[in-house]
């Protein structure tokens, strides 16, 4: 008898992740999450080329943006408190200098494009179905710029659904090899209000499902659900009681690995979790014996686990 837990048992996806084959994220903080995860497993990775972004149509739009190389000028960028911004940007691409700005989101679009060409998965993480608007266009960030010059509004169903498949037939094109996983962040956007936040969730996951049904070679990583239903407890929390702490994030890793990762790459990831420990480990007396042995230890893996770096 299962005593005052339901746990997630983690189905394998119908694709796998191994080693030699890039992972593209894009998304919410979540994506930066299990971007870390992967990259200090050595895996290669490019995440949030437009930085953190939490609806899908700025997801959307960002991704077509980098297949076309889009090419951004001053007229993209929208001055507040002395900073420029983008508002297809977050913050982190945001200065005091319009040609620094603009260096910085260009070079982030070519790197990302090419990238995206020859990478073998993408990654999507949504954290809301709510938008703001600017002009009548959504925007992926509105850098604190006064309310009054944006609208508010709920995405629906089958605008999310429309705004994919137009972004999927140019995929298709650009890399028809591509696999497609679609999640939901388990972090809760209680700015909006504890119902709103559930409509949000209960929108996007909605959209992602009808999506599943028209393409059954796209994956779903209930994410929100291994959050909400498994590791319901605060004690997963940061204290803010919105954010996955490390041990929730530490969890949902593993059901990730369990869900994309064959037999030999989880062997792989734990000698190079191994190395990466051994790496960063700080002796006390660095002349001892012990420890060259400790550094010859860490050159053999290195040149053992090399195809995979």
């Amino acid at each position: 008898m299962k005593i005052f837990r339901t746990t997630y048992q983690a189905k394998k996806a119908p694709f796998t992740i191994d080693y030699g084959q890039p992972v593209f994220l894009m998304g919410s903080c979540f994506s930066s999450n299990i971007s870390d995860y992967l990259t200090y497993r050595k895996f290669k990775v490019l995440s949030n080329p437009y930085g953190i972004l939490f609806n899908p149509i700025a997801v959307f739009r960002a991704l077509e943006e980098i297949m076309e190389l889009k090419e951004y000028t001053k007229v993209d960028l929208v001055e507040h408190h002395e900073l420029q911004h983008s508002l297809s940007h977050h913050s982190n691409f945001s200065g005091l200098n319009k040609d620094e700005v603009l260096h910085k989101i260009n070079q982030s679009i070519q790197e990302a494009h090419v990238f995206l060409k020859s990478t073998a998965h993408l990654i999507f993480t949504f954290g809301t179905a709510w938008v703001y608007t600017y002009e009548g266009a959504v925007v992926a960030n509105c850098h604190k710029i006064p309310n009054h010059k944006f609208e508010k509004r709920l995405l629906s169903i089958q605008e999310i659904e429309e705004a994919f498949e137009q972004m999927l037939q140019r995929l298709q094109v650009f890399n028809p090899e591509l696999n497609i996983t679609l999640t939901i962040s388990p972090v809760r956007h209680l700015r909006n209000g504890f119902v709103e936040n559930n409509l949000s969730k209960s929108i996007l996951r909605t959209a992602i499902y009808s999506l599943e049904q028209k393409h059954p070679s796209l994956a779903y990583f209930p994410s929100y659900e291994i959050m909400m239903d498994d590791l319901r407890d605060y004690r997963f929390y940061e204290s803010d009681m919105l954010h996955p702490n490390k041990d929730a994030i530490n969890y949902i890793w593993e059901q990730f690995v369990n869900t994309y990762l064959t037999n030999d790459t989880k062997s792989v990831i734990s000698r190079i979790e191994k190395l990466q420990d051994a790496i960063h480990h700080r002796p006390r007396f660095e002349q001892t014996e012990a420890y060259q042995k400790h550094l010859a230890f860490i050159e053999r893996e290195k040149l053992a686990l090399k195809q995979y770096f």
